[in-house]
């Protein structure tokens, strides 16, 4: 191999691992998955972080909901990257925008997501969330994420939470009556 050649190859290579130093570009919106060679991602069942909403219900068009990207209580695990998006979990619209309240974020509105801006290992993000564009009538949002721990380590496809309990599930249980509160949800939530 002539000495030009293996420059190349060394230049692809290491530019390619180098990953999305500040943020998942735009055309990972839609599988949400890095573009890291052929790596599959890690199982969900072995992630160590989690997503968590402050509400699944919103009543107005300036109501916010806070969502918090956090390593899992008790873990030394840091995330270094993230793509999270907010969907309508009656009909899989992406829908909403996101806000920075840091510079660790950068918004990603042609696709309804926020990504980070550095690959500084971060412990928690924290973004405000606003039903911009959303449809009338279904006032619900989840959100789904996906974590980079490292090149090799990273986690598609995280769903949120509220109060310890799969956002999605907590909603599937409300509409099918066996929530706490009947068969309708709590404004508070």
């Amino acid at each position: 191999m002539s000495a030009v050649t293996a420059l190349v190859c060394l230049t692809l290579v290491v530019g390619t691992s180098i990953g999305y130093e500040t943020g998942a570009p735009t055309v990972a919106c839609s599988s949400m998955t890095p573009n890291h060679l052929d790596i599959e991602p890690e199982p969900l069942s072995s992630c160590p972080f989690e997503v968590t909403q402050s509400r699944i219900v919103y009543g107005n068009m300036s109501e916010t909901i806070t969502v918090t990207l956090a390593t899992l209580p008790g873990s030394q695990d840091s995330f270094r990257g993230f793509l999270i998006k907010a969907f309508n979990p009656l009909n899989g619209r992406s829908i909403g925008q996101f806000t920075a309240t840091s510079d660790a974020v950068q918004i990603l509105p042609q696709c309804h997501g926020a990504t980070h801006t550095s690959r500084v290992g971060k412990k928690s993000v924290t973004l405000i969330w606003t039903p911009t564009d959303v449809e009338e009538g279904d006032p619900l949002v989840v959100f789904r994420t996906t974590f980079v721990q490292s090149f090799t380590h990273f986690y598609v496809g995280v769903d949120s939470k509220i109060d310890g309990e799969s956002a999605i599930q907590h909603i599937a249980n409300a509409i099918n009556g066996r929530d706490s509160g009947g068969s309708s949800f709590d404004e508070d939530e």
